[in-house]
């Protein structure tokens, strides 16, 4: 098979060497950015950046939020009160427009709030 190389360049972008020298031919920090369409430019995206949020994803944070309220160093019952609130809001402002996942994710996620909120608060009554 007879293949054309393609034409390709690499540039090493890297300040350091590997022995964490810096390097003399290193490129300037103004010359990082990516330029973007009408003259404008724009930081390159971070490595360490979040993901985008989802609709799932948002509400498993709800739901972390609220855990932690319930049975986390700082107990706060009312303030895990409110979150599950807001997520039960947000169930229903959404019906009809969630995905089966979204729903079955909602559904387990209160069922399992509302237990542990319940045990919670019957175990600091006594």
């Amino acid at each position: 098979m007879d293949e054309a190389e393609p034409n390709l360049k690499v540039t090493d972008r890297r300040h350091f060497t590997a022995d964490g020298e810096l390097r003399g031919d290193a490129p300037s920090p103004s010359a990082s950015p990516a330029v973007e369409a009408e003259g404008h430019t724009a930081a390159a995206p971070d490595a360490s950046e979040a993901p985008p949020v989802n609709f799932s994803s948002f509400i498993i944070s709800l739901a972390t939020q609220a855990a932690d309220f319930i049975s986390g160093e700082q107990k706060n019952l009312g303030a895990a009160r409110q979150v599950i609130s807001a997520i039960e809001m947000l169930k229903d402002k959404t019906e009809g427009r969630r995905t089966e996942d979204e729903s079955r994710i909602v559904d387990g996620i209160l069922f399992d709030l509302r237990l542990a909120f319940v045990g919670s608060a019957k175990g600091s009554k006594s």
